[in-house]
């Protein structure tokens, strides 16, 4: 099911690259609303702007949203990763300026807040994306694949000349608090050298060793160290994850909608009902007593559409529900025929109307009719077959 959090809560701190002090806070929303952010700060105009992959305007250090009015909120990725690494759908982020507060650097205190306020469930299922085709994005040396999966997995790898990071690769798969337990609290991380660079172009402006990890050569200049041995691959899958946010809606398979439950009492109950339909319709429409059977030298298109298949006759709104498909014999003698001209067919050929015709009550005599007598050229059952 699609959840929320279940009450307000605020977050403050300075903006990484604009140094501004910022607050947003996170509100509950209702089912479908998705993730939006409200600039506070503008009196008029449009506020709002989507937290969706086509309101992403690309910038090269950060994630930055911009909606039609050209209105933008940038280094949206740590608190997009703890949304979405939380299972948390829906959301209305209020914030008074146009950047995300950097907080320490990572994702941990954006889930200590969501963990401490609760989640909401809402009456309303999880839509999901699933990739059928690997899709991969170069750019330079870097390069991102995403590939089918059953479940939703990262795994990431990273050069780099500075010893104190090195290569380093990781893979997880996202679930069962994963990202809680591994990658929330690894903080964003730069070179000494790059710093420096960005701050000449006023850019980086409230980055500290507080809230970031500094390295130089083969020396970390943040006090204390690293959190972990790899943490700067682990921000690297964090940001990947807030990215991955704003398809718009979980990169899931089913059984990540919620767990076990729905699938036992919503996706495999209706699976069987439909499954269960089709092959229905589909076998008593050519299973029925007085069928068409031709060896290979005397079939004939027409003869096998004509008599190898049924006309059901069908209450109206089962008629409707499954698309005329009950006017089979139609079908198959001319498929071209769209679904909806079918019951015109019918209409101005009595012969076609009247052929084959078979009602819901009739055909669940069929169920029992198993084999072709070649001699009276019908089905019968086992029982009629020893009599005969």
């Amino acid at each position: 099911m699609q959840t929320t959090i279940k009450s307000p809560i605020s977050f403050g701190g300075h903006g990484l690259h604009s140094g501004a002090p910022a607050t947003v806070t996170v509100r509950p929303a209702g089912a479908h609303h998705g993730i939006w952010f409200k600039r506070t700060d503008i009196a008029l105009g449009d506020r709002m702007i989507p937290a969706r992959w086509d309101a992403v305007n690309r910038s090269p250090l950060c994630t930055k949203l911009e909606n039609a009015a050209g209105l933008s909120v940038s280094t949206v990725e740590h608190l997009m990763a703890a949304l979405a690494g939380c299972g948390i759908h829906n959301a209305l982020i209020d914030i008074d300026g146009p950047e995300v507060p950097i907080l320490d650097g990572s994702a941990i205190q954006f889930v200590r807040g969501f963990l401490q306020r609760g989640i909401r469930a809402l009456a309303a299922p999880v839509m999901a994306f699933e990739v059928l085709k690997e899709v991969t994005v170069t750019d330079g040396e870097a390069r991102a694949t995403l590939a089918p999966s059953d479940t939703l997995r990262i795994d990431f790898e990273i050069d780099f000349v500075d010893a104190a990071i090195g290569h380093q690769k990781k893979a997880l798969v996202m679930n069962n608090g994963s990202f809680a337990r591994e990658l929330c609290d690894s903080r964003t991380f730069c070179r000494r050298a790059d710093v420096e660079a960005m701050r000449a172009n006023g850019l980086a402006l409230g980055g500290t060793a507080e809230n970031a990890v500094v390295v130089d050569g083969d020396s970390i200049l943040t006090p204390g160290g690293l959190r972990h041995a790899d943490e700067p691959v682990r921000h690297k899958m964090l940001d990947a994850l807030g990215d991955l946010a704003l398809a718009g809606a979980p990169l899931l398979v089913i059984y990540y909608f919620g767990g076990l439950m729905p699938i036992l009492l919503i996706f495999l109950p209706s699976t069987l009902l439909a499954a269960t339909a089709g092959v229905w319709l589909f076998y008593v429409q050519h299973q029925f007593e007085t069928t068409h059977w031709e060896e290979d030298h005397d079939w004939n298109v027409h003869d096998a559409a004509l008599h190898g298949s049924s006309h059901y006759v069908l209450p109206k709104a089962l008629q409707w529900m499954t698309a005329n498909i009950g006017i089979h014999h139609v079908h198959h003698l001319y498929s071209r025929i769209p679904f909806y001209r079918l019951p015109e067919v019918l209409r101005d050929h009595a012969v076609l109307a009247e052929g084959n015709r078979m009602t819901l009550r009739e055909s669940f005599a069929n169920a029992k009719l198993h084999l072709w007598d070649e001699k009276s050229r019908r089905l019968l059952s086992f029982a009629q077959a020893k009599l005969a």
